[in-house]
């Protein structure tokens, strides 16, 4: 098993449009969509400002008569029916990919020591 984020992808469809998008993120991507959302940090940062971030960091490729031949550029996402039900399936995917729902740690201690956390008593012996 690899460590490393796979570039595999996923096919968004629906009659004639595929929006193609990542199913996982680098962290050094995911940095890219962290420093994009710091850059606007003084701002109010609006759901559709997020969402345009998050569109940018995954869409991979589209095709299909409706995107009109556009080249995938910040201009031609940002151009986007944000009501069009392929789009609103693009921006729930692209959120499950950036904010995954987050496995509890488990006892399995088989990896690291400090997997299982501990608290001291005060003499150096775990509780």
């Amino acid at each position: 098993m690899s460590r490393f984020t796979p570039t595999t992808t996923i096919a968004l469809t629906d009659a004639d449009d595929t929006i193609t998008m990542r199913t996982g993120l680098t962290y050094g991507q995911r940095a890219d969509y962290a420093d994009a959302l710091m850059q606007i940090e003084g701002e109010y940062v609006t759901t559709y400002r997020r969402q345009l971030l998050m569109l940018e960091a995954t869409i991979e490729d589209w095709s299909g008569p409706s995107f009109d031949a556009m080249p995938i550029t910040r201009t031609s996402i940002a151009a986007l029916d944000p009501r069009d039900p392929l789009v609103q399936r693009a921006v729930a995917h692209a959120e499950a990919v950036i904010y995954p729902k987050a496995a509890p740690l488990t006892g399995d201690t088989s990896s690291t020591p400090s997997a299982t956390p501990t608290s001291s008593i005060g003499d150096g012996t775990a509780s």
